[in-house]
């Protein structure tokens, strides 16, 4: 789903548990969408006519990755055993001055716990989304998964294909079934699953909805993930984790939850399977021949990270081409995108090249790919999303062309 919808998923679980007191038709997430917004560097305070640009414009506000976090960061500072390095500098009277009161049983004001139990509830509403939404995939979406077969088909004859995704969904696991999860027959998750020659990974870096919880005696742990295929039997930590532990430090706060979402994923990673899965996205870069990004909006910045290496590593050019997300959204014309800075970084000039169109959607129209001026660091954009790439036999060989 689009970040609008997950926020909307967010609301009417929000509402649920924290109507305004004010307006019972918004909740406290509403307050912190609100919030949740900047001055947008792109957009001067005047137009070129010298008026006052629209107010609107001005700001540009939080993805739902944002407001969650903004979330974790008043739990911190309204709790008073939290080691939150910025409760130094603002204060909880500070804050609670802001907070506007909320109907919750007798209560009134939002406390720390609260702010907790949102922060979990929305995760785990998050979580059931996903898991509904896989259920339905084969019967819902056959025609789709029948087009992306075909288009991994033709990939599979160029290449060995490991595969490493930030979504929770099952729609890579539906086509690639038998790629290493680091999960035995079982269930059960072992790392050296993981390690071995065989190139057929995959690597579910911020969770999965086949990610189940349960406790293991043998190791103590409470909230051990393992592989659970039957998304119609879930531990009920799983879809309440209300009363799971968490774990807070000094630099960031742990959930126990099976996905990851929210600004502080580097924190988050630091239990298994996802800190082995972190260890094996480097590992596969540094052996593949070419990378294939599908959708990604290149905003995890752990994740960017990794693949700097396309650009100091001088063993071996590795091909790159990105699929657009959302029709346009990394355009020619848009510049000040999050994929912009990153191949500022992996170029060592900023400019594409394309005699035969000079928009984006000139190149959609034309079926082609725009293509990096830069040889020593080969990488090719088709703006027109997955689908429509799957659909177009001329797309499709230009992508698997720019990756050999």
């Amino acid at each position: 789903p689009l970040d609008g919808e997950i926020k909307e998923i967010f609301e009417k679980e929000a509402l649920t548990i924290f109507p305004l007191l004010c307006n019972p038709a918004k909740s406290i997430y509403s307050w912190i969408q609100e919030k949740d917004k900047y001055r947008n560097p792109c957009i001067p305070e005047k137009d070129q006519y010298g008026n006052p640009c629209i107010q609107e414009k001005k700001y540009q506000y939080g993805n739902f990755e944002s407001n969650l976090y903004m979330i974790e960061c008043l739990w911190r500072i309204l709790n008073k055993s939290s080691k939150f390095p910025l409760k130094r500098f603002v204060s909880e009277e500070c804050i609670n001055n802001q907070i506007p009161p909320v109907l919750y049983y007798n209560e009134e004001k939002m406390t720390d716990k609260d702010f907790l139990n949102l922060y979990k509830s929305l995760i785990s509403r998050l979580n059931i989304h996903f898991i509904e939404k896989s259920k339905e995939l084969k019967d819902k979406k056959s025609e789709e998964l029948n087009r992306l077969k075909s288009f991994f088909d033709k990939l599979q004859e160029k290449f060995d294909i490991s595969y490493v995704t930030t979504n929770y969904d099952n729609v890579l696991t539906t086509r690639f079934p038998c790629n290493r999860t680091g999960f035995d027959k079982d269930g059960k998750f072992n790392r050296r699953l993981l390690f071995n020659e065989k190139w057929n990974y995959g690597i579910h870096l911020h969770g999965s909805v086949f990610f189940d919880m349960k406790s293991n005696k043998e190791t103590n742990n409470l909230f051990q993930i393992y592989w659970n295929e039957n998304l119609d039997n879930f531990n009920s930590n799983y879809k309440s984790p209300l009363g799971n532990s968490d774990k807070e430090t000094k630099e960031g706060f742990v959930l126990n939850s099976t996905i990851i979402a929210g600004y502080d994923k580097v924190n988050q990673i630091l239990r298994e399977p996802f800190l082995s899965y972190f260890s094996m996205l480097e590992k596969l870069v540094y052996e593949s021949d070419a990378i294939l990004f599908i959708g990604y909006g290149f905003q995890d910045d752990h994740v960017n990270s990794v693949f700097s290496m396309l650009k100091s590593d001088l063993s071996k050019q590795r091909k790159v081409v990105v699929i657009d997300k959302k029709e346009g959204l990394f355009t020619m014309e848009r510049q000040d995108t999050d994929l912009w800075y990153w191949i500022n970084g992996l170029n060592s000039i900023r400019h594409f090249t394309n005699k035969s169109a000079s928009t984006a959607q000139d190149l959609i129209k034309a079926n082609d790919l725009d293509i990096s001026s830069d040889k020593d660091h080969p990488l090719a954009i088709w703006y027109g999303k997955l689908l429509p790439a799957c659909e177009n036999e001329i797309v499709t060989e230009h992508i698997i062309n720019n990756l050999l």
